[in-house]
């Protein structure tokens, strides 16, 4: 456009000459260079955005005018392929969790159950953990305990004769 307003060219359709210096755009360009965003009057989700430079010796303000939907294109699509990606992470961490927390749990449980089971008398109970960590060596030292205390329920002290067993 002319610095008075007069379209020079425009590949949107404007006429030669056609009168903008009323258009929003031409209002909002101020300074010799810069850019700025114009919503749509429908909506103000999408909108246009335009950059702006003055010509020092002709006087004439080039306008270069993009839509945002489509200057942003791929920046939505970077972002819901990086939401996607993100709960897939998500999803793969809890199920990893899950069985990092089984695999931690379960010989607890085991144990449990047969330091119950001792409890009770059952002295013939197998402990069937065997992990080479605390827990281990928590099975190892129960399964020992176990064989003394058959051992003792299983001899008279006195007479150093067998009882019977449970």
């Amino acid at each position: 456009t002319t610095k008075q307003g007069k379209s020079i060219y425009s590949s949107r359709g404007d006429q030669f000459s056609e009168d903008l210096s009323k258009a929003d755009f031409f209002i909002a360009a101020k300074g010799d260079m810069g850019f700025f965003a114009m919503p749509e009057r429908k909506s103000d989700q999408n909108g246009d955005l335009f950059a702006y430079a003055r010509s020092k010796g002709l006087g004439w303000i080039l306008f270069n005018e993009y839509r945002s939907d489509e200057l942003f294109a791929p920046l939505h699509r970077l972002n819901k392929r990086l939401s996607a990606l993100g709960m897939g992470v998500f999803f793969l961490s809890l199920i990893l969790s899950y069985f990092i927390a089984r695999t931690i749990s379960r010989p607890i449980e085991l144990l449990k159950i047969a330091a119950h089971d001792i409890g009770d008398g059952k002295l013939e109970t197998k402990i069937d953990v065997h992990t080479k960590d605390e827990i281990g060596e928590l099975a190892s030292v129960l399964g020992r305990m176990t064989d003394e205390l058959k051992h003792l329920a299983t001899i008279d002290h006195l007479t150093q004769v067998f009882n019977r067993v449970k």
